[in-house]
């Protein structure tokens, strides 16, 4: 059976920098090495995947410097170079304001599902909500255009990479569970751009079960069609992480 791709993935690092609690210290001290001893058992690692929230945005940092850097010794503890390093943003990761608030609110009210697309200033306001993982993402030289489709595919040597903003309508205010819209139009479109046969691995930060029901049935329609390998995971603990191979059966991570 051949392997197509092993990677580690983290969720949820919570990069703090004005209060630093006991045991996100500790982590943060001790996981370097937690993910070389991962590499040392297992093999080489292709990628590190990181699922979003990467500063705690209680904090309002705005400085991406310290947690670029963290990723850095994450990635050359195990030997991964800058470009497998794949990110996508978390609900952390945007600005919270009251027009964002009014915005989703809107989008919410008139929304339909069967059609997925947001009126063009509205979408435009959101994505721009995300200045903080857009820097961070620059830093790591990543070239990726977020703003032309919240979801992105990116074609590697053995597989497509579905990238997706499942936070693009998340900071309203409360609570997003069951609530949040991800476009499924903009989904559909990412998918049907793929014209290789390669497997695809959809990469997000919330759960399926975050997703609006209606929004959320027409997203796994989409997915399941086509999609080899599913990772979605909002712990909201400090950190998590996970090591995955793929080989040639269907694997689902929805934690």
């Amino acid at each position: 059976m051949r392997l197509l791709m092993r990677w580690i993935q983290i969720s949820d690092v919570h990069f703090q920098t004005k209060v630093k609690s006991f045991n996100t210290g500790q982590l943060r001290s001790k996981l370097p090495e937690y993910l070389l001893k991962i590499k040392n058992e297992t093999g080489d690692i292709d990628a590190l995947i990181i699922t979003g929230d990467y500063r705690y945005a209680p904090e309002g940092e705005v400085n991406t410097t310290n947690v670029y850097n963290y990723i850095l010794k994450l990635a050359n503890s195990i030997s991964v170079a800058c470009d497998n390093i794949v990110t996508v943003p978390g609900n952390h990761d945007l600005t919270r304001s009251s027009v964002r608030k009014a915005v989703i609110k809107e989008i919410r009210s008139d929304y339909s599902p069967n059609i997925g697309t947001i009126e063009i200033e509205m979408l435009t306001s959101l994505q721009n909500d995300f200045s903080f993982y857009h820097t961070l993402q620059q830093q790591l030289n990543n070239s990726l255009n977020w703003k032309s489709n919240p979801h992105i595919i990116v074609e590697l040597e053995n597989c497509n990479l579905l990238l997706l903003n499942t936070a693009l309508t998340a900071g309203a205010g409360d609570d997003d569970e069951n609530k949040l819209l991800i476009g499924s139009s903009y989904l559909d479109a990412a998918v049907a751009n793929i014209k290789n046969r390669k497997p695809i691995i959809a990469v997000g930060h919330h759960g399926l079960d975050f997703i609006e029901r209606e929004e959320k049935n027409f997203v796994q329609i989409i997915l399941i069609k086509k999609t080899y390998v599913f990772i979605f995971v909002d712990i909201h603990m400090t950190s998590h992480f996970l090591l995955l191979e793929i080989k040639s059966s269907r694997l689902i991570v929805d934690a």
